[in-house]
């Protein structure tokens, strides 16, 4: 297992905390706050995108860097900018409140 790989599946495990941070906020009553449900979205959103560049720099080291693989990496490189795009949008949009 790569280093790469280990770091991806940090993130998705951060992202799984996320989830159930969500959840129990919701149950619990701090879904009323907006700047609490702000900061766990920029935090997943930002976690996501840093776990599908991550996992997909793994998989194009292991490949032998065809012209199909550089498209479907920098394809995920694009998805995972977005992701963390969003998040620094949600900061800003906290931050604005």
């Amino acid at each position: 297992m790569g280093i790469y790989r280990k770091i991806g599946y940090g993130f998705i495990c951060l992202l799984i905390l996320t989830f159930l941070v969500n959840f129990i906020a919701l149950f619990a009553g701090g879904a009323s706050n907006p700047v609490f449900m702000g900061w766990l979205m920029a935090v997943l959103m930002s976690s996501a995108g840093l776990a599908i560049f991550f996992l997909s720099l793994d998989h194009y080291q292991k490949t032998d860097k065809e012209k199909k693989s550089q498209r479907a990496f920098l394809f995920m490189t694009v998805i995972s900018v977005l992701f963390i795009g969003l998040a620094a949008y949600e900061v800003i949009a906290i931050n604005n409140y």
